[in-house]
């Protein structure tokens, strides 16, 4: 069972006690990451995810503490890494079960915390874009595709790739670079240079 995995990984008497390692910093470079679990353990276990109220509370206090500990913090590189997409994407449809049921709060709760980049997988659909959240400012959503799927049908017509993702402050700069498995099986660059956005 993956609960059970986890449980192990983390060291971890309970799925709860992981929310300590949903956070990390990085001051040096000015980076801070945080993971947001979708997938609905306490639930009915089908394919739509939510966060949850206690979860975005949570949020909430550790970017509000992390602004206190830090009077740069505002200049930090906010990443948020979520299983479900938070925007509509092409590949899911108007499939219920591949939605995130409080994707409302999360652009919210982004844009209030000036998220700067939003990595998700969920569907197996990769892309870049820019989401404005107001005032000039966005985000940027990375969607992860799938690296390994022996089936084509899970693989949302793109079939299987990655994505290097670099992060270029001094230059205000995210660069995506796609890598997709040819005929051979062996991954290339899909293009010559990486994308780029602000």
């Amino acid at each position: 069972e993956f609960i059970h995995f986890l449980r192990l990984f983390f060291d971890e008497r309970d799925t709860w006690s992981r929310k300590a390692n949903f956070v990390r910093i990085d001051v040096a470079c000015r980076l801070c990451f945080v993971c947001l679990d979708s997938t609905l353990k306490d639930k009915q276990p089908v394919a739509e995810g939510e966060v949850g109220i206690g979860q975005w509370e949570w949020f909430n206090r550790k970017l509000g503490a992390l602004s206190k500990t830090h009077p740069d913090f505002d200049r930090f590189v906010k990443i948020v890494a979520i299983h479900h997409h938070p925007h509509p994407i092409q590949a899911a449809g108007p499939d219920r079960f591949m939605q995130l049921l409080d994707a409302g709060t999360a652009v919210r709760e982004f844009e209030r915390h000036r998220v700067n980049v939003v990595l998700h997988g969920h569907k197996h659909f990769p892309h870049e874009r820019l989401q404005a959240i107001g005032g000039g400012a966005h985000y940027t959503i990375v969607g992860a595709g799938t690296v390994t799927c022996p089936f084509p049908e899970e693989q949302a017509g793109e079939g299987n790739s990655f994505n290097v993702v670099k992060l270029r402050p001094d230059a205000n700069l995210l660069e995506v670079q796609r890598w997709k498995a040819n005929s051979d099986k062996r991954y290339v660059p899909t293009s010559p240079e990486p994308r780029r956005f602000p």
